[in-house]
C-alpha cells in the first residue's frame, strides 16, 4: 500500500471528526478520509477517519488536504508493476489495476473513488452495468453530483475500452514494466516484449480485458 492510502476499517457507527455526530454505516452517505500528514501535524486526527460526505465536502482544508494526499500517491504509480496511470489532470486521474481486473477513478478535490470492472467498461460508458440495469458506481446520493461530473470526463476522453488500451500501450514506460514483471515471473515470456515498439500484440500476454479489443492504429 502507498503511503496516504486510508487504512481505516469500518467495524461499524462512529463519530464523525467533524462535527461530533454519529455516521451511521448502513444509513448515511459517508466518506474515509485520506492519511495526508503525518502523525506530528496537528491535522493528523483528521485522515484516515469514517465522517459525513456533507461534513468532508464542507471542510474548509478539503482542498489542500486532497492536493497534499495526492502529490503523495501519484508518484508511486509510475513504478508500480500492478498498478497502471492510465490518465491524470488536474482534477481527476484514472489508474488500471491489471490484479483486480478494474479501472479505479479518483476525483482530486475530494480523494474519492468509484471503481469500474474493465471488461464491462463499454456497458458502463452506455449507462448500464453487466444486468443492463442503469450503473450503480455513485455510492450515496450525495456523491451522486460528484460521480456524475467524473464519468462524464472520464467519457469525454475514453469513450470505449479500446482507448485505454490504446493509452496503455503508447505508454513505453507501460511496456517496459510488463516486461520487468514478465521477466521475474518467466523470462521466455519477456522475450516476446520489444521496448522499442509501443504497440506490441498483448494477445501474447494474456492481459485481463485486452484480448477482445481490435489491435490499436499506429
Amino acid at each position: 500500500m502507498a503511503e496516504g492510502e486510508a487504512l481505516a476499517i469500518i467495524l461499524g457507527d462512529s463519530d464523525c471528526v467533524f462535527c461530533g455526530n454519529v455516521v451511521r454505516i448502513r444509513a448515511d452517505c459517508y466518506h474515509v478520509t485520506p492519511r495526508f500528514v503525518k502523525r506530528s501535524d496537528p491535522r493528523w486526527k483528521y485522515g484516515d477517519k469514517v465522517v459525513h460526505w456533507r461534513c468532508w465536502e464542507s471542510w474548509e482544508g478539503r482542498f489542500e488536504a486532497c492536493r497534499t494526499y495526492v502529490n503523495l500517491i501519484l508518484p508511486s504509480y509510475h513504478s508500480n508493476p500492478i498498478w497502471h496511470l492510465v490518465h491524470h489532470c488536474d482534477l481527476l486521474y484514472a489508474v488500471w489495476g491489471e490484479a483486480c481486473g478494474e479501472i479505479k477513478v479518483v476525483v482530486i478535490d475530494y480523494a474519492w473513488s468509484f471503481r469500474v470492472r474493465f471488461d464491462a467498461y463499454d456497458d458502463w460508458a452506455e449507462n448500464r452495468d453487466e444486468t443492463g440495469e442503469l450503473d450503480n458506481h455513485c455510492g450515496g446520493p450525495e456523491q451522486r453530483p460528484v460521480y456524475e461530473w467524473a464519468r462524464k470526463e472520464m467519457l469525454r476522453r475514453y469513450p470505449q475500452r479500446s482507448a485505454i488500451v490504446n493509452c496503455l500501450l503508447g505508454q513505453r514506460d507501460f511496456i517496459q514494466r510488463k516486461k520487468d514483471l514478465f521477466e521475474s515471473i518467466n523470462p521466455e515470456m519477456a522475450q516476446n516484449f520489444d521496448v522499442r515498439c509501443p504497440l506490441p500484440d498483448w494477445r501474447k500476454f494474456s492481459l485481463p480485458g485486452f484480448e477482445a479489443v481490435d489491435k490499436p492504429q499506429s
